[in-house]
């Protein structure tokens, strides 16, 4: 059983460069910056209008710890069902996202977060874009909807699950501006950075995988994630 991890490859490259122009755009455009943009601003109004109580209870969804249990499971879950692909997606694209986010584009784009009560807190500025803890969740959410995409599920189910992924994505993103971790477009940069690890690597494990059982190309299709 090799069925491709990347449903529709045409338009998942569209998508993958697609995020990575962005990417680069946003990385030019916030490049050694110290504030946040016209919309963050709008959104950080908005959210920290919100008890901080509650930001600090939902920014712990970005938790590295929790993420880090999640693609565990879902490792675990991906082996037991003899789906070494899916397992070493898990694998690969948190790894690859965080290492991007922290080592090459954080230190690259240089935009740092000047709020008072994060230098205080950090006793510097530290750097923010993209976001280091969204990534972690981002990941996941990634990873699980690519699955998703492919999975043999009906059209319904598959909306609610990336509807709910999504969400999780919106929550963590607000926890983490609402305690004044990083600016909203922190969060976005790290999602579509993500999304393009996770098409990356997809497209680099179905070569793999196709090469090591070429008997099932003709067979290769929409991947079942979990059906």
């Amino acid at each position: 059983m090799s069925q491709r991890l990347v449903p529709w490859p045409r338009a998942a490259a569209a998508v993958l460069a697609g995020c990575a122009l962005v990417v680069a755009a946003m990385s030019i455009a916030y490049h050694r910056e110290r504030t946040g943009t016209a919309f963050d601003d709008v959104v950080d109004r908005f959210i920290r209008k919100g008890s901080p109580r509650l930001m600090n209870d939902i920014v712990h969804v970005a938790d590295p710890e929790f993420v880090a249990l999640l693609f565990l499971v879902l490792i675990a879950v991906a082996l037991v069902r003899r789906r070494p692909d899916i397992a070493l997606l898990a694998l690969l694209t948190p790894i690859g996202s965080v290492l991007l986010v922290e080592h090459v584009l954080k230190p690259l784009v240089h935009r740092t977060q000047s709020d008072p009560y994060v230098v205080h807190a950090f006793g510097y500025e530290p750097l923010a874009f993209p976001s280091g803890h969204e990534s972690g969740i981002g990941s996941f959410i990634a990873v699980c909807g690519l699955l998703v995409l492919g999975s043999g599920w009906r059209l319904r189910t598959r909306v609610g699950v990336l509807v709910a992924m999504a969400l999780a994505g919106l929550v963590a993103a607000i926890g983490l501006v609402g305690r004044y971790y990083h600016y909203a477009t922190d969060t976005i940069g790290a999602m579509l950075v993500c999304t393009a690890v996770t098409l990356t690597v997809g497209f680099a494990v179905d070569a793999i995988f196709l090469r090591i059982r070429p008997h099932d190309r003709a067979t290769a299709g929409r991947s079942p994630a979990v059906s």
